[in-house]
């Protein structure tokens, strides 16, 4: 089975993803809503539902609102969980894309979300699993 999942073309390559995260994206830029419309798209195309955790915190650049993503699969009555989590947002500096801080991280757990995708279909094994974008 392992051998089949590291075999299987999901619909984009980790390359594909990373390019559309690996922008700036500082909280409340356009980069930043960007990719936060990109990760919850994906998710969906997935079959995955998502949610957003939305707040106010006081930063060195003021009060900044910030959405968490959750992304879920909810289809079983399972007491197990996969949790995955990272950060989507790339800190406020000039020029600063963040590509191995988040950018790279968030690409991996999207491409973990078509593995488990296929991974589910072949071994009709069910469970809950929560992505988490922070």
């Amino acid at each position: 089975m392992l051998t089949r999942l590291r075999n299987r073309s999901v619909k984009n390559s980790l390359e594909q993803i990373f390019n559309k995260i690996n922008i700036i994206r500082n909280v409340g830029s356009p980069g930043h809503l960007q990719v936060r419309e990109f990760i919850r798209n994906y998710l969906s195309k997935c079959g995955w539902e998502t949610d957003l955790d939305t707040f106010e915190e006081n930063t060195v650049d003021g009060v900044k609102t910030f959405h968490n993503i959750i992304g879920y699969r909810n289809d079983t009555n399972y007491k197990k969980y996969l949790i995955l989590a990272c950060h989507y947002e790339s800190k406020l500096l000039p020029n600063f894309v963040g590509s191995t801080d988040s950018a790279m991280p968030c690409s991996m757990i999207l491409k973990i979300v078509d593995l488990l995708n296929y991974g589910i279909k072949a071994l009709k094994v069910w469970s809950h699993f929560f992505v988490y974008f922070l």
